[in-house]
C-alpha cells in the first residue's frame, strides 16, 4: 500500500534533516536556502493556532536572534500608517518578502561569513530588520518547523 503524505508535511521533514545533519562546504547557504523553504512553502498552510497568532515577544521558546526592527507596516492610506499586530504569522510574512525581495545582506568578519542581515521595505520604509548568526538562524529554523510538524501532527 503507498502512503499519500501531504508534500508540506514531508518537505518540511527532509529540510529538518539537512538542518541537523548537512556537513558540507557550504553549510551557511545550506542553511539560508533551508530557512527560505521552511518560510515560504509550509507558511502558506499554518493554521490560526495560538502561537502563529501571539506576540513575537511573547514567546518564550522563540530562539534569540537580533531584532533590530519589527514594526509591521499593513498599508500607508493618505499619509497615515496602519500597523499589523507583531505576530510570528506577521513576523514570517515580513521575513518571507525580505528573502523574495532579495533583502539580505552576508556579514563577513576577517573573510568569514558569520551573520545575514535580512529587512523588509514596505515602500520606502523599512518594517523589519533582523540579524541571525549561522547558529541562530539554524535554531529559529529548527523552531518553525518544529512548529508545523506539531501542528500537522494535532
Amino acid at each position: 500500500m503507498v502512503e499519500i503524505r501531504k508534500f508540506e508535511i514531508e518537505f518540511v521533514e527532509r529540510t529538518r534533516e539537512l538542518l541537523l545533519n548537512y556537513n558540507g562546504k557550504y553549510r551557511f547557504s545550506n542553511l539560508i536556502n533551508c530557512t527560505l523553504g521552511l518560510i515560504i512553502l509550509p507558511y502558506e498552510n499554518i493554521s490560526s493556532t495560538d502561537v502563529w497568532q501571539k506576540n513575537v515577544d511573547e514567546i518564550d521558546s522563540l530562539p534569540s536572534f537580533k531584532l533590530i526592527k519589527f514594526k509591521p507596516i499593513q498599508r500607508i492610506n493618505k499619509n497615515k500608517t496602519i500597523y499589523y499586530p507583531n505576530t510570528l504569522e506577521i513576523f514570517l510574512k515580513k521575513l518571507r518578502n525580505g528573502f523574495a525581495h532579495q533583502n539580505i545582506v552576508p556579514i563577513n568578519s576577517e573573510g568569514s561569513f558569520t551573520s545575514i542581515k535580512i529587512f523588509n521595505k514596505y515602500g520606502n520604509e523599512i518594517d523589519l530588520d533582523v540579524i541571525f548568526t549561522e547558529n541562530q538562524l539554524k535554531e529559529f529554523s529548527l523552531f518553525i518547523s518544529n512548529l508545523y510538524l506539531s501542528e500537522s501532527s494535532a
